[in-house]
């Protein structure tokens, strides 16, 4: 197999070819629009870069300059003749790179939310609206049946986690701002032992906020809000809300799209969109092939009784569910096409 990596730059770029591929361990086959996160891992003795991403490795030699040690973010372009890989402008590359582990690690939030709240719950050292702010998230999650979520709850997650925090700080907001998630886990991170584990776990939960942050500040600009999903039921999920202003004159009139994507097991990628013009709803259920729409079909009422108060001028089941990394990655960059997002091989 053949590869060509291209330089993301306004105007064409030399390209490199290679050959004589030597995978170290199973090869996975490219796909178009794929986003490859890479690293240059080491050189061989006659000039190919090693390039490693996931457990897969690979041999290329490059007219582009690259550094050993480097990470660079990468998207399969062709996969005809030969397999192009562009790298993505370094402006994106840091951000993205560093929060993909993040964006994965958002279904461990309540687990280690439940596990931090039962190491401080009998502490004096952490104030109780801290405590009460974990109790308030995981409380769901320790229950033996926990219920499905519904408005409230996504309303809690949008208003508690913090994603404002420093924006109500400094507008003196101080009630907001010590009644988030965010909030909380800094302080206990503060009062901790610096060295001791509940500051640690504390520090890597504010991490991830600061990431969701990120992601907020970035579809901010596309007038979109992104809530994460991290019931333990999903493997992924977050919703898209649009934010798109409107005079109260044109509000009826004003079409809103709202998404909400999802990955589960045994259905895979699932993807709810909502549009929303005045008091008229319109639902579309897109799936990853023929038979799992059909199956949801076929629980078209149950599922009505959990999605929305509003009554649907249509519901529609049909294929076209992308991957939920992939598609908000695209939001984030705009150059990165379709395709699938590996993080893992």
């Amino acid at each position: 197999m053949d590869i060509t990596l291209k330089q993301a730059i306004t105007g064409p770029a030399p390209p490199t070819e290679t050959t004589g591929i030597k995978p170290a361990g199973v090869v996975r086959q490219f796909v178009t629009g794929q986003i490859i996160a890479a690293l240059i891992s080491g050189r061989k003795s006659d000039g190919k870069y090693i390039l490693d991403f996931g457990k897969t490795s690979f041999a290329a030699s490059s007219k582009i300059p690259l550094r050993i040690g480097q990470e660079i973010l990468l998207q399969v372009t062709d996969t005809s003749s030969r397999t192009t890989l562009k790298i993505l402008p370094s402006q994106f590359t840091d951000t993205i790179i560093k929060g993909l582990p993040l964006f994965n690690a958002q279904t461990n939030l309540l687990p280690q939310l439940a596990a931090l709240q039962k190491k401080i719950v009998e502490s004096p050292l952490f104030s109780q609206s801290s405590k009460d702010i974990l109790q308030l998230f995981t409380s769901s999650y320790n229950s033996a049946t926990p219920p499905l979520p519904d408005g409230k709850t996504l309303q809690i997650i949008a208003d508690k986690t913090g994603f404002h925090h420093e924006r109500q700080l400094a507008a003196g907001d101080k009630t907001s701002t010590q009644a988030s998630l965010k909030n909380a886990l800094l302080e206990i991170a503060s009062k901790a032992d610096k060295n001791g584990e509940v500051s640690s776990k504390a520090l890597q939960l504010v991490e991830l906020i600061e990431f969701q942050q990120q992601i907020n500040g970035r579809l901010g600009e596309q007038s979109l809000f992104f809530l994460p999903l991290v019931f333990p039921f999903l493997q992924q999920g977050y919703v898209l809300f649009d934010n798109e202003q409107s005079s109260s004159e044109d509000e009826e009139n004003t079409t809103h799209t709202h998404s909400i994507n999802l990955k589960l097991e045994g259905l895979g990628n699932l993807e709810i969109i909502m549009k929303l013009t005045g008091s008229h709803l319109t639902l579309s259920f897109l799936t990853e092939d023929e038979e799992k729409a059909a199956f949801l079909e076929s629980q078209r009422n149950e599922l009505m009784e959990h999605l929305t108060a509003i009554i649907p001028d249509s519901v529609n089941f049909v294929v076209g569910a992308e991957d939920c990394e992939t598609k908000l990655l695209r939001r984030i960059i705009p150059q990165a096409s379709g395709g699938v997002l590996n993080t893992q091989v």
